[in-house]
């Protein structure tokens, strides 16, 4: 070694300039440039670089790889130009940025994690890592868990904490060793060292309360969101009063403030992972407090539910709004999940979809909701993109995109920072200026009392194009005759739900869980407790089959409401086609099988099973096999003219060129659900002796018209596949 380049002991933390890039830090591989310079790869330290140095140890260029996965970009303050980015994990980045210039440098580097005796770790907020606020002046980085707070010491470039609330079970070993028997601990630096010294200490005999993902705001104060007592609900820490060297103090720790109870969509009884089932972002300039809950989560991505709640300052419940999206997802539902809120823009909330992985097959699509301050939704960032020499993929956020921010520029437009694998990408979204908010009337009446299918929406058009529109009515039933006396309009479309009779229907979550050896290729499973699935049906026989195994827990059998004997799912070996109910000589009637998964929080629980799973695969009814995706119903239409039909916004049936006397088209059997599914009929070019009836078949029901207790007149958020194709929504 001739020449020895760089500080000794490394690059330190800090100021990012020419003399610091000098120097190196997680250090991961050097090669010759073959011209007396040399390469380096710095893999595990901000900003993860790869530098090109000439012989002179002088930097002759930089580049910045990508950073660590779903890279979290967060303003300082509301300065658009002055970016915190997660960088290696455990580390930050500075960065300014010039837009004009399309441009950006790093101007300083941290690790965070590890700092005050080892106290602060890393932040796996899997809706955000931190937030960045400004006070007085003074610039704090906020990590996304519970108050960890770490101060800007601008003068030397160093992050300094101040403030650190957790376990003492997790605690660093001096804090261990001061706390006795406390359970919580809260630290509060009174010197300006950013080191714990036990008289810097409050200790606390109760626990802070177990949370879902916490929420760090612009004052400091930090929301949680725990369970107790059966009720799940929203906690505040506030920040009661701030000590010399300008750390926080939570006066109320560690049980807090009670701020509000959790919608009951969000229920106790329903399964829901800490990581990814609550993100909530507070409305700085109102006070306002949103949450983007997931609800009866399977796995990572995979959830029964998923919605937006908005509350008062005053912690009042203001409104619950959207639901996830089954089959196609309309406008203002969740196609994926909500992974986080990005935040507040023209007083709307921004929400973020994680699309679940690469998602290469489809560039870019759902990737953001906004809902204006009454719960209305607007639409998404980019339902409208500049592809005009930019390539459709640098409008793709995923590989799981789950961390995002927003921050509004003086003309109004709106900057969005969100990540692809491991970039973090910015985008300008306009148009906010010329947004006028839709306005009307709401009139809430009693809930009315519960009923059966009314018919569907029917609206006759003049022309076959459905343009121009007639009227509105109501249709009990599909079954039109034409005559020289009573002519068709050009167009009629009908619009609703449908409804079957029997089948399979659930609540809570299952998953489909593919097994060649099951009936059809796969059964259904769930863990969680209340979970059920119950069958309709109509015989003198029935036997539920599913399977056990190892990891197989208990079941709750009824049978038209009456309690049967529990199903013990444990064997030793996983077993198929085993019996969880058989019931023979019943009337000859309808009957109805539930099944209720006790479930890894109920009771009782098998010691020798691993989990508590129940999977079920099929019901046979009479000696016929009947699946648990579905039971198979055939329609059938008699029209003259052309016809299509739409089940759950898929095309079933159509008949495209006009006819000028009824021929019947018939689909083959589709598997459906016993719940309401969305209908759409479109008839047109109807001749004067023509006409349409509707009908269906299943195995428990020979071929006839849909009856009017299966037919519903709205369908979700009102939409038809034309205005839902217009908007890209469908095919």
């Amino acid at each position: 070694m001739k020449t020895t380049y760089g500080a000794k002991g490394g690059r330190k933390d800090g100021l990012y300039d020419d003399v610091t890039k000098r120097s190196f830090a997680g250090f991961a591989d050097l090669c010759a440039d073959g011209s007396g310079g040399f390469y380096v790869t710095e893999a595990t330290t901000a900003p993860r670089r790869t530098a090109h140095f000439a012989a002179d140890g002088s930097v002759v260029r930089e580049w910045y790889g990508g950073q660590r996965w779903a890279p979290h970009a967060a303003t300082e303050g509301d300065n658009p130009n002055v970016l915190w980015v997660g960088s290696q994990y455990g580390w930050v980045m500075r960065v300014l940025v010039d837009y004009e210039r399309k441009s950006w440098t790093v101007h300083s580097c941290y690790q965070y994690s590890k700092l005050a005796d080892g106290l602060v770790g890393d932040s796996h907020n899997e809706g955000g890592y931190f937030r960045v606020y400004k006070r007085d002046g003074v610039t704090y980085l906020a990590l996304e868990k519970l108050p960890t707070i770490l101060k800007v010491d601008e003068k030397n470039w160093k992050l300094l904490p101040v403030t650190i609330c957790g376990s003492v079970h997790h605690a660093s070993s001096s804090i261990k060793g001061w706390a006795g028997k406390s359970a919580a601990y809260q630290w509060n630096d009174a010197n300006g060292d950013g080191m714990p010294q036990q008289a810097e200490v409050t200790f606390y005999e109760s626990a802070i309360p177990n949370s879902w993902e916490p929420h760090i705001v612009a004052d400091l104060s930090c929301f949680t969101m725990s369970e107790s007592q059966g009720k799940r609900q929203v906690r505040k820490f506030g920040v009661t009063r701030w000590n010399d060297v300008g750390a926080p103090i939570y006066g109320t720790m560690p049980h807090g403030d009670m701020f509000s109870d959790c919608p009951t969509r969000f229920h106790p009884q329903h399964f829901a992972d800490t990581r990814w089932s609550v993100f909530m972002h507070q409305d700085q300039k109102s006070g306002r407090l949103y949450a983007a809950f997931n609800d009866w989560t399977r796995n990572w991505c995979d959830y029964d539910d998923a919605f937006m709640q908005q509350w008062s300052a005053k912690g009042e419940s203001m409104w619950t709004v959207s639901q996830l999206g089954k089959g196609y997802s309309v406008p203002g539902e969740v196609r994926t999940h909500l992974r986080g809120i990005a935040g507040i823009a023209h007083d709307c909330v921004v929400a973020i979809d994680n699309d679940g992985g690469s998602n290469t097959q489809k560039l870019f699509g759902k990737l953001s909701y906004v809902w204006d301050s009454d719960g209305l939704f607007v639409g998404g960032l980019m339902d409208s993109m500049e592809s005009k020499d930019i390539a459709k993929h640098w409008y793709q956020l995923g590989g799981e995109f789950c961390h995002a921010s927003v921050s509004t520029l003086p003309d109004g437009d709106v900057l969005f920072f969100g990540n692809w694998e491991n970039e973090m990408r910015v985008y300008r979204i306009s148009g906010w200026n010329g947004w006028q908010r839709q306005s009307g009337r709401v009139r809430r009446t009693a809930p009315a009392a519960p009923h059966t299918g009314q018919g569907l929406t029917v609206t006759s058009f003049e022309d076959a194009a459905m343009t121009k529109q007639r009227e509105v009515a109501i249709d009990r039933q599909i079954d039109r005759t034409w005559s020289p006396t009573k002519l068709a309009p050009g167009g009629l479309r009908w619009t609703g739900t449908l409804l079957p009779t029997y089948g399979p229907a659930y609540v809570g979550p299952w998953s489909v869980r593919g097994d060649k050896e099951c009936f059809d290729g796969s059964c259904r499973g769930s863990r969680d407790n209340n979970a059920s699935i119950s069958f309709r049906f109509r015989g003198t026989s029935i036997r539920v089959v599913g399977k056990t195994g190892p990891n197989y827990g208990f079941a709750n059998i009824d049978l038209d409401g009456q309690p049967q004997p529990q199903f013990d799912g444990y064997s030793s070996e996983v077993k198929r086609d085993a019996t969880l109910f058989a019931k023979d000589n019943l009337s000859d009637g309808d009957h109805e099988v539930t099944v209720n998964v006790v479930g890894w929080h109920g009771k009782p629980r098998n010691k020798a099973s691993s989990d508590s799973w129940v999977d079920v695969d099929k019901f046979v009814v009479n000696c016929l096999d009947c699946d648990d995706a579905g039971l198979p119903h055939t329609f059938t239409a008699q029209a003259d003219g052309k016809v299509t039909l739409w089940l759950n916004r898929s095309e079933i049936l159509s008949q495209s060129e006009p006819r000028s006397i009824r021929q019947e088209l018939t689909t083959k059997p589709i598997k459906i659900l016993r719940q309401q599914i969305p209908l759409q009929l479109n008839y047109s070019n109807a001749t004067a002796n023509g006409g349409l009836l509707l009908q269906w078949s299943h195995p428990f029901q020979p071929k006839q018209p849909i009856a009017t207790s299966s037919l519903y007149p709205l369908t979700p958020g009102g939409y038809t596949i034309e205005n839902l194709r217009h908007a890209g929504n469908i095919p």
